[in-house]
């Protein structure tokens, strides 16, 4: 975790220095809301429909659709944030070098 924490502030200092700036976003907590799958909901939907309960049936096709949405979005959220992690990692490995080469370079 200090390293992190070092690792951090190393980055920060050599944004600000270099007159950068990277937007990052704050990862959210996921939530454990108990919440029917979207294969679930299309079974409901089929069931449903199969007993003659098509508004139900419409109803749990509509929802098998919003909760696929969802998880499309989340996903690509996390994409996204993987991303601006691996960028982070580069730019500190490169700072990292480029220190220890302005260091050897002083001796």
């Amino acid at each position: 975790m200090r390293s992190m924490r070092q690792a951090l502030a190393v980055f920060g200092i050599s944004t600000v220095l270099s007159g950068s700036a990277l937007l990052v976003q704050a990862q959210s907590v996921p939530s454990f809301s108990v919440q029917a799958s979207a294969a679930d909901l299309l079974n409901q939907g089929q069931a449903k429909a199969k007993r003659g309960d098509y508004q139900g049936a419409i109803a749990a096709y509509t929802q098998a659709l919003q909760v696929s949405e969802s998880s499309i979005k989340s996903l690509d959220d996390s994409i996204t944030r993987h991303q601006l992690f691996l960028q982070e990692t580069q730019a500190l490995k490169q700072l990292e070098t480029d220190l220890a080469d302005a260091t050897a370079g002083d001796l």
